[in-house]
């Protein structure tokens, strides 16, 4: 099935995560253990996680991404260690939903790109995947994947 891509407009949300700097080939390879880190403070720190899990980057140099890797929360927190309160971004955002195995992600990315250069849509560089729960079936994994527009 082709991949549907749409504009919509966010809404900031609470999260919360542990802040990383990665080397873009190191991703896939690195998230895992930080959400570990993410779940072995939430107990401690007291914080009710309100939805799924989550990964937002943003454009570094060199080949590296920022990220935020953690969870949605139901409400905002003043942080504990590492594990500091974030936002989901807000405003205009070109979206898709991909059905499947996690390492198809990085080209949903390169079509939304496509996508956005087509018609027109200037990227911030920031952007942010939302998981789905964890399906046995690769089929059943959902990721919504969104990239924050400039301001038209």
């Amino acid at each position: 099935m082709a991949l549907e891509i749409e504009l919509v407009s966010v809404e900031r949300g609470p999260v919360a995560v542990i802040r990383d700097h990665i080397p873009l080939e190191e991703v896939g390879d690195r998230l895992v253990p930080i959400f570990d880190r993410v779940y072995a403070v939430l107990p401690a720190a007291g914080i009710e996680t309100g939805g799924r899990n989550l990964l937002i980057m943003r454009d570094g140099l060199d080949g590296y991404l920022d990220v935020e890797v953690g969870v949605q929360v139901a409400a905002s927190f003043g942080g504990f260690g590492d594990l500091v309160p974030s936002s989901t971004p807000g405003g205009e955002a070109a979206t898709a939903v991909h059905w499947g195995e996690y390492d198809r992600l990085p080209a949903v990315h390169q079509a939304m790109i496509q996508w956005c250069d087509d018609n027109g849509q200037a990227r911030t560089g920031i952007r942010w995947e939302i998981y789905g729960h964890w399906e046995d079936d690769p089929a059943e994994r959902r990721t919504d994947v969104f990239w924050q527009l400039e301001p038209s």
